[in-house]
């Protein structure tokens, strides 16, 4: 049943990825980023398809709403071209893809592969037994599959009340989804499925990088990611939303890289779907999702209404999860009403400083002499024109996501203690949050590595950012005309 769980996801996220792009996913991405994306884009739509049941009082047990929706989808994924013209499915003129790059994508393929393999092998006899995971994420999860609803008693903190009310349902809809289709809770499932979100990621920057920076740049990103301290040897294992939101994360970048390069708007409407998933994994995806449109806003001369559009479907996605927390009197243990005014801002100001050396401290990467490398690779790759659209998307979206977290830590402290009390609470705070929460600008930090050298260091002259620095007028024609294939 974990098998068919995890099939589901793949074929209902191709059905979702071919309505929004108009074309067959595999036809426009090539197999390897068609399969990851895919099941992210699965795990998108039972995250919100749970989320909207539940707020709506539907059932949130998966077979009677959320288990038909993503079985049409996966019809709608596979149905023949021609009925799909007719029913509008497939809308797409046909433009080049983001295929090619075989042996490439194979070598990326074949080290998510023993990634996963590594990672997933006895899974099964992995406890749930870590704070987080059972009093946030396992409970919810639990309770929406049994209960079918959304408990006030769990849910809105009448009994249980617990950290992180506020949190979003994706997670914890996809342990639903896994018991769901067991008929009786399983962690099993639960691990498989956030386990396989991450590999999912993986596999999506390494297809990006070969295309942005050549054949050898997508297995050296992916086992550098991979390879992030404690990202798959403790918090992948752990039933938890940390890993999730990296994968969504990460994934955006990348996908919004590309599109920075091509201007395909197909692109950009598999990256709002992305975003969608990270606005409703954690909090702070909200947050991450900023930055990243923040920078393709800033860098996409000519295509801001469309890059506005996106991030609107994916703020339209949240709303219905925050109007159930207000109508229920549910705010964030760390940004509310309290923490958000004048005085409380001149309470925690003292620890700003503080909280850099802390984020400095507990930065999750291989060292700061990888840091150093990562800085001086960028600094290259500014004095070469072809590549200053991607070092600008990169550079925002690593400072407004670092800046993010940075004022979320210092907004937070203060609240029960003061003083050298306060300074102790906030340096635990750190202690057991920062290595996990503090990945994704360090992933995003490190991939600039593979990334810009492998674009310095190709012998293909075609720049990788033509789109993006050409006249806005020219730029969708350009992208139109000109194949991606490698």
């Amino acid at each position: 049943m974990t098998l068919l769980a995890v099939l589901l996801l793949l074929a209902a996220g191709h059905g979702l990825i071919r309505l929004v792009t108009g074309t067959w996913p595999v036809r426009l991405l090539g197999p390897l980023a068609a399969a990851g994306l895919s099941f992210l884009a699965g795990a998108v739509a039972v995250g919100l398809l749970t989320t909207y049941a539940a707020v709506t009082g539907l059932t949130t047990r998966p077979w009677p709403v959320v288990a038909p929706v993503l079985i049409a989808l996966a019809v709608a994924g596979i149905a023949p071209g021609s009925l799909a013209r007719r029913m509008r499915i497939d809308r797409s003129a046909q433009a080049p893809g983001f295929g090619g790059a075989t042996w490439a994508d194979g070598a990326v393929a074949a080290a998510v592969a023993v990634i996963g393999t590594v990672t997933l092998w006895g899974i099964g006899h992995v406890p749930v037994r870590s704070n987080d995971e059972w009093a946030i994420w396992a409970v919810r999860g639990r309770a929406l599959s049994l209960s079918g609803h959304l408990d006030p008693h769990v849910f809105a903190g009448t009994l249980a009340n617990y950290a992180h009310l506020d949190y979003p349902l994706l997670v914890p809809s996809l342990i639903a989804w896994g018991d769901g289709l067991h008929g009786h809770t399983d962690d099993y499932s639960a691990h498989v499925l956030l386990i396989a979100l991450v590999l999912a990621m993986l596999v999506v920057v390494g297809w990006a990088l070969n295309r942005l920076a050549g054949p050898f740049a997508g297995v050296v990103g992916v086992l550098l990611v991979a390879g992030t301290p404690r990202l798959m040897s403790r918090w992948a294992l752990l039933l938890m939303a940390d890993t999730t939101l990296v994968a969504f994360v990460v994934a955006l970048f990348a996908v919004l890289a590309l599109w920075l390069t091509s201007r395909d708007p197909r692109l950009l409407a598999i990256a709002a779907v992305l975003g969608c998933g990270a606005a409703a994994t954690k909090v702070e995806g909200l947050l991450f999702v900023l930055a990243a449109f923040a920078a393709a806003l800033i860098c996409a001369r000519g295509q801001r209404r469309a890059v506005l559009l996106g991030f609107g479907v994916v703020v339209a996605s949240a709303l219905p999860w925050v109007a159930w927390t207000k109508v229920h009197h549910v705010q964030s243990d760390l940004i509310n009403s309290t923490t958000l005014t004048l005085h409380h801002v001149r309470v925690v100001a003292p620890y700003s400083w503080l909280s850099v050396r802390q984020m400095a401290r507990y930065w999750p990467a291989f060292g700061w002499l990888l840091v150093i490398a990562c800085l001086a690779v960028l600094a290259v790759a500014l004095t070469v024109p072809r590549l200053r659209g991607l070092v600008a998307f990169l550079g925002i979206g690593f400072a407004v996501s670092t800046l993010g977290m940075w004022a979320q830590y210092v907004i937070s402290a203060g609240q029960q203690l003061t003083g050298q009390a306060g300074a102790d609470s906030l340096e635990r705070h750190f202690a057991s949050s920062a290595t996990r929460v503090l990945m994704v600008p360090a992933i995003l930090l490190t991939l600039a590595i593979p990334l810009f050298a492998g674009a310095l260091l190709r012998s293909d002259p075609a720049p990788a950012g033509d789109a993006a620095s050409a006249d806005p007028v020219d730029a969708e024609e350009a992208a139109a005309g000109q194949s991606l294939h490698r």
